[in-house]
């Protein structure tokens, strides 16, 4: 009985053996060739890292006097609106809109040199380290 099971499990093993190296060649076939395309590693990537190059770029930005700071036209759209909003609510205040309109400026860019507490701020940044 022992022969006769063990004749079956070979002669399984057998006719599985062409069937199973088959699928394995039909799939390596397939495959793309990934040999000349560079993947960075999993242990490359750290947020850490990530992180402390942001903030490298955050405080270089900020420190340089010559940064410029862009503000789209819809957020000046909403600044205008938001201070003749506060103009309007003030009692006794004869602001018209017109005037507003003509007087209120709101920059398209702002550059960081320009604000007079840059240096203030650079001082403090530079006691700082």
């Amino acid at each position: 009985m022992l022969a006769l099971r063990a004749a079956s499990l070979a002669r399984a093993a057998t006719s599985a053996a062409p069937i199973r190296a088959l699928a394995i060649t039909a799939t390596v076939k397939d495959a793309s060739d990934t040999s000349a395309m560079k993947f960075p590693a999993p242990s490359h990537v750290s947020i850490a890292a990530e992180a402390a190059d942001l903030a490298r770029q955050l405080n270089e930005f900020y420190s340089n006097p010559d940064s410029v700071i862009a503000i789209p036209d819809d957020i000046r759209e909403s600044l205008r609106a938001e201070v003749m909003k506060k103009v309007g609510a003030v009692p006794d205040a004869n602001i018209s809109a017109a005037w507003a309109n003509q007087n209120l400026q709101i920059p398209s860019e702002i550059r960081l040199g320009d604000n007079p507490l840059f240096e203030s701020h650079q001082k403090l940044r530079d006691s700082s380290k």
